[in-house]
């Protein structure tokens, strides 16, 4: 026996019935309060944490320059003008589960900002060695 589809009347009431506005963003739309929208709003949740991974560069000046820089954050515990651009070649999300996991192969060298300690393979990345046992043994 086939089943006959939802009739317009059935979906209406069930809109009406079922809360589809669990953060309310309409209300918020309302009243332009765009800025507390964008902060309830996420389609797709996030829940990555940014890491910085200082993998191997294949220029020795730009790899002691960014050295250098994760030092001086390091030893100031927070972030200049303009670092976030300088090291945004080096982050990669970590998912915040995954990163709990394994948190002793990362340090926060300033708020906000993880430093991954642990392996980097350029093929697998982080997360594919995380957990391989193999990767323990020297």
């Amino acid at each position: 026996m086939r089943q006959r589809p939802l009739s317009l009347h059935h979906i209406s009431r069930m809109y009406r019935v079922v809360s589809t506005d669990q953060f309310e963003i309409q209300r918020l739309r309302a009243a332009l309060d765009y800025p507390e929208v964008a902060e309830r709003f996420r389609l797709i949740p996030d829940d990555t944490v940014p890491v910085v991974v200082p993998y191997e560069e294949s220029e020795p000046r730009e790899e002691a320059a960014r050295n250098r820089l994760l030092s001086r954050i390091r030893r100031e515990g927070f972030l200049r003008p303009g670092d976030q651009r300088r090291l945004q070649p080096y982050v990669v999300g970590l998912r915040r589960r995954e990163l709990d996991r394994v948190a002793w192969m990362s340090e926060e060298i300033a708020e906000g900002v993880r430093l991954w300690t642990g392996v980097y393979d350029p093929l697998r990345g982080v997360s594919a060695m995380m957990f391989d046992p193999a990767d323990l043994v020297w």
